[in-house]
Parts: structure tokens; sequence; C-alpha cells
């Protein structure tokens, strides 16, 4: 049976009417929302204070552990910094210059009036940081499960190769059992944190999240080049920072590849299923297309 365009309207009205019922009160889904970024935070602050890794053993004529320990171009305070206040300042300016959509609302939160905007800017970062929680989970279970070794293995563990039986008869020997004189637990159990990168994974999410957003925020009555340059400027820092680590010796270059794959893939799953960052307008001849040709 056809549907007519009338009766899609109405199929449509009738269905945001149930919503607005359904819609939970605000205050109560401003406390869900902290809640649930809490416990995203949770494991990250508990692999960071109590991960182990899982402990790997090396082949004796394994080259690719014997690189020297070299400090970070980028260190992960600078990641940190960087990854999320260039994007909160960039979400932060837009939403305050951009017109909002006509379905935008004041909302009232502990019987006080939040304006539209301010909503808007909330909703906005939470969901740019509820995703930074996200792929730093996804990154250190990553991490501790799998404990691959850095590059630069051996010049951080100071492996003693006269306590390995290492010798040019069993050179291809792999070693299990073996401890490292290295007393600083921090730097060896780091040492064990190569796949994937983490600031691979988190560079591409926070960058390519921009990017998407910068895309669809942002319109047309600016220099032509702007948005684009910006853009630009977004991913050569996500590449530089990725191929910093290989350069850097704090990891291989597959664990650099399948950090920043991860973060992009990550960054495109919340922008399209969780920021909703494409136009209601084209969701809605969507939605209208499928109904009136099922």
């Amino acid at each position: 049976m056809e549907i007519n365009k009338e009766q899609c309207d109405l199929i449509n009205n009738q269905l945001k009417s149930k919503m607005r019922s359904l819609k939970i009160n605000p205050t109560l889904n401003v406390f869900i929302n902290f809640v649930i970024l809490f416990l995203v935070g949770i494991p990250v602050l508990l692999f960071a204070f109590l991960g182990e890794p899982k402990e790997r053993g090396f082949y004796c004529n394994d080259d690719s552990l014997q690189y020297p320990l070299l400090n970070s171009t980028i260190s992960t305070t600078l990641l940190i910094a960087c990854g999320i206040s260039i994007p909160v300042v960039f979400i932060l300016v837009v939403e305050l210059l951009r017109d909002l959509p006509l379905d935008y609302d004041s909302v009232f939160i502990c019987k006080r009036r939040i304006p539209a905007r301010l909503a808007a800017i909330s909703s906005s970062i939470g969901f740019f940081l509820f995703g930074c929680a996200c792929i730093q989970v996804v990154t250190d279970v990553t991490k501790y499960s799998i404990g691959r070794l850095r590059p630069h293995f051996h010049a951080a563990c100071q492996t003693n190769w006269t306590s390995v039986n290492c010798t040019k008869d069993n050179h291809s020997l792999y070693i299990q059992s073996f401890t490292c004189p290295n007393t600083d637990h921090h730097v060896v159990r780091d040492a064990r944190l190569s796949f994937f990168s983490g600031h691979a994974s988190f560079s591409a999410f926070t960058m390519i999240y921009l990017i998407v957003y910068l895309e669809h925020k942002i319109g047309r009555n600016q220099p032509v080049l702007l948005k684009p340059f910006i853009q630009f400027l977004c991913l050569l820092l996500a590449i530089y920072t990725s191929i910093s680590r290989v350069f850097d010796y704090h990891h291989h270059w597959s664990d650099v590849l399948f950090g920043f794959m991860a973060g992009a893939t990550m960054a495109l799953v919340f922008t399209i299923y969780v920021s909703r960052l494409i136009p209601t307008k084209l969701r809605k001849e969507k939605v209208t297309e499928m109904t009136l040709n099922p």
C-alpha cells in the first residue's frame, strides 16, 4: 500500500508527539549523562594506576627491540591538552556564532532556565568528551591485553644479556622468563604497551571528529578555503603526532597504523551515530523516502 505525502507527515508528527511524551526530566537527564561519563572514565584511571600488561617474551635475534630510549617529541600531557582543548575551543566558537536550528529549545534544570545556546554547547562538548573517554578505554584494554614490547624495550628494561641464554648458537631462541634489572617499574611497564599507539588513536579521534564537526556545522558564508585549510591542519597534526611515535622509537609502524585506524573509525562512528552531526534535513529526507518507498 502506497502512502502519500500528507499521510507521511501525519505519521511523523504523531511519532514526534510520542517522543516528546517519553522525554526524561532534563535534570535527571543531565545527572545520568554525568554518571555515564564518570563510569567510562573509571577504567582509564584503573589502568593508569593499577594496570599490569601481559608479560611477553622476546626472540634473541629480534633487532626491532634494540632501539634507544628517547624522549617523546609530543608528550602525553601535550597530546591530551591539545587533543581536547583545540576541538573544545572550535566547538565553543562555532556554537556561539552559528544560528541554532528551530527545534532547539531552552531547558529547565533544577527549576533554572538554561538558554538553548548553552544547552547546545554543553551537548556538543559532552559528546566529544564522551568519545575521548571511549577511545582511551578501547586503547588501554588493547594495550594491556596484548602487551607488545616497544622498539626501545631492551633499553628500558636494561636487559642483562649475560643472564639470558642468547648466544650465537641459539640466537633464534625465544626467551620467556627473564627479569629486567631496571628498578623503575613505571618505565618497564610502559615498555610493554606498544600495541596499539595511544598517541595515534587519540589524535586521530580528536582531529577527525573535529574535521567532521566543522564540515557539518560551518556553512559557506566564509572564505571558501578557510574550512578546508583548518581541516587540513587538523589532519596534518594527527598524522605528525602518529608518525612521531615511529621516529621516537616508541612504537612499531604497525602499532601506529592500527591506532590511527581505530581512532578514525571511532570518530566516524561517533559523529554519525552518537552526536548525529548529519544535518537534520538530510535525516528527514531519508526517513520520508524510506516511508514513501517501502
